[in-house]
């Protein structure tokens, strides 16, 4: 999964036009976008008022001191800018008949990954008898 969101992001900043003043994208790696997840679900941990403050080594407030030894704020910034979960070929064009109903099909491979195990969760709840004494 994580491939598959590497190579995503890294199509769509390729595809994306580059101003004079953004930095040249550096093609993205499944090991880099899992540093990105992590940085994300540390940062819903532990909440602090401006994002650069994870990567603030001199102050007191800042989450982490791995954080900015992990990946930098800019490359951080920039993996969000670009980042995309579904493969190439899911976007429905802007325009399409239904485009704001298709809207989820950008959460792929997200949806079927949780809704194989959710699904089996139910069916277990199910078989499931309680009894009193």
């Amino acid at each position: 999964m994580l491939e598959q969101i590497s190579e995503s992001t890294t199509t769509k900043a390729q595809k994306t036009e580059r101003t004079a003043k953004q930095r040249l994208w550096i093609p993205t790696s499944d090991a880099e976008i899992g540093v990105f997840v992590g940085i994300l679900l540390f940062m819903g941990l532990i909440s602090i008022n401006r994002t650069e403050s994870y990567w603030d080594t001199h102050s007191d407030m800042h989450g982490n001191p791995e954080i900015p030894q992990t990946m930098a704020l800019t490359r951080f910034d920039q993996i969000k800018r670009f980042l995309k979960l579904s493969g190439p070929n899911t976007d429905p064009e802007p325009k399409s008949p239904g485009y704001e109903k298709l809207w989820t099909a950008k959460l792929e491979p997200f949806s079927t990954l949780f809704s194989r195990p959710a699904s089996n969760i139910y069916i277990q709840v199910e078989r499931c008898q309680l009894t009193s004494n």
